[in-house]
């Protein structure tokens, strides 16, 4: 696990622009990817003091852009697990194995429950998996829901 205080930033790319026609009808994604640097910008206001930045991504283009957001000036050291991952909607709806074992799969769910279960802040859009890691960590977590439909950040209420 990470050394604590900790925060999760959650980038969650793979079936964002892929929600035509379910519940949308119209040709245009009804969502739209942030980059992580948006991401970072609201973790810092949301809390200066946390440096450890658990990174959970299905992209592994995020990934990449980790030494964007890692230069001197940001402070923040990122952890992140080294696994197989699509790069943007390369997995799609029904393809939720990038290392195409559901068992080592399940196995990475877990270990990333247990790493951020210390964490005390999650920056994110909606998702039912941020919701699940959420519910099990050790701690409520102070929540930032970024709008992946405009670009402001919108804090969702703590529950």
């Amino acid at each position: 696990p990470p050394p604590t205080p900790c925060g999760v930033i959650h980038v969650r790319h793979a079936d964002v622009t892929l929600n035509r026609g379910w519940l949308n009808k119209s040709a245009t994604p009804k969502y739209k990817y942030l980059e992580l640097g948006e991401y970072v910008a609201a973790f810092k206001k949301a809390n200066e003091s946390i440096r450890n930045v658990v990174l959970l991504t299905d992209d592994q283009n995020v990934i990449d852009d980790v030494p964007k957001c890692n230069g001197t000036n940001s402070g923040l050291i990122f952890h992140y697990l080294e696994r197989r991952r699509f790069r943007g909607a390369e997995g799609g709806w029904e393809n939720h194995f990038p290392s195409g074992s559901r068992k080592e799969e399940l196995l990475t769910l877990l270990l990333i429950q247990k790493i951020v279960s210390q964490c005390s802040l999650w920056v994110g859009t909606g998702s039912s998996f941020g919701t699940l890691m959420q519910t099990l960590m050790d701690h409520p977590p102070h929540n930032v829901q970024l709008n992946n439909q405009g670009d402001k950040p919108t804090k969702s209420p703590r529950k």
